[in-house]
């Protein structure tokens, strides 16, 4: 996560350089384009920045927030509508500029695939290991923080009907058979 995203950037916010400010976030977006979504972050009223997007950055976006966070989670939120888009944000100096995919350079596309690729390996850990997986009465724990110095020494999970063979029946060879055994 973290390191996928810029860090805060505290120099080009004008109204909120501490990133754990408290900011009212209310923007509702129904199909808008992207330049209106970064229109709206950057707006006085809520981060503040100059910016530049690039002709090549397309993208619409659903997507509404009514709340406060801090300067820093409104900021990562903005970045991963970005993302989501096929876009990201560069620093510069002086502005952000809101750029394709594309023309991000190449070691941070090798560092983003890398980051990728662990957090679906842990996911895949986390959903699939049961000391691993959250715990259904207390979803602040794991299995392993409930269960404590205890082993589980074999766990099988099955999906519904997973498993299960299906028996195949076809019904006109058994009437056949019936009919044929009636004779």
């Amino acid at each position: 996560g973290e390191a996928l995203l810029q860090p805060y950037p505290d120099n080009l916010i004008k109204n909120l350089p501490d990133a754990n400010a408290q900011v009212e976030v209310k923007v509702v977006f129904n199909a808008a384009d992207i330049s209106e979504v970064t229109a709206a972050f950057a707006a006085p009223t809520l981060l503040n920045f100059s910016y530049l997007i690039d002709p090549a950055v397309k993208g619409a976006v659903t997507f509404s927030v009514d709340t406060t966070m801090t300067a820093r989670q409104a900021w990562e939120t903005f970045e991963h509508i970005l993302w989501l888009s096929g876009a990201y944000a560069s620093m510069n100096t002086g502005f952000i500029h809101i750029l394709p995919f594309e023309k991000m350079p190449q070691e941070r596309k090798q560092m983003i695939a890398e980051k990728m690729v662990e957090g679906r390996v842990d996911k895949f850990y986390k959903e699939t290991c049961l000391l691993e997986q959250i715990f259904v009465k207390d979803t602040e724990k794991t299995v392993a923080e409930v269960l404590g110095e205890v082993k589980a020494l074999r766990f099988t999970r099955y999906q519904l009907g997973e498993g299960i063979e299906k028996k195949q029946e076809d019904f006109a060879a058994e009437v056949a058979a019936q009919m044929n055994m009636s004779k």
